[in-house]
């Protein structure tokens, strides 16, 4: 299932945190869950590099009732993928950024903006410690 907002949705102009909308198998009317604070694009901040179409496709999805180590005063950063491989100098060929040529950006570098959070793990994690195979 994907979960992807709609900022024209009748939900949003209300209540933007609120717009998140499910699509899929269980496809159905919006669904109220800001309450949970599931993603970290709550906001539905943009994520793909389409300038004519700007869609919030990318969320860092986590479980409030288990996850602690999400810094939800952080929360996420979309970097401009465009902007900072604008003067990158890596190539010898046109940017396909200035102008903005989608069809060209995403073939040669990607269609989706990174994306950057913070996760802070204590000294005392309650995890189990993992286990690393040798070959030995």
């Amino acid at each position: 299932m994907a979960v992807t907002c709609n900022p024209r949705s009748r939900a949003a102009a209300s209540n933007p945190r609120a717009c998140l909308e499910s699509t899929g198998p269980l496809a159905g009317p919006f669904i109220n869950l800001s309450f949970l604070k599931l993603s970290l694009n709550d906001e539905c901040r943009p994520t793909n590099t389409n300038v004519n179409g700007p869609k919030p496709y990318d969320q860092v999805m986590f479980n409030t009732t288990y996850t602690r180590e999400i810094d939800q005063n952080y929360d996420m950063h979309v970097v401009n993928l465009v902007e900072e491989l604008r003067d990158n100098g890596h190539s010898t060929e046109p940017y396909p950024g200035a102008p903005y040529n989608h069809n060209a950006f995403r073939a040669a570098y990607s269609d989706h903006h990174p994306v950057v959070f913070r996760l802070t793990v204590p000294t005392n994690d309650d995890d189990q410690p993992a286990r690393i195979a040798s070959g030995r």
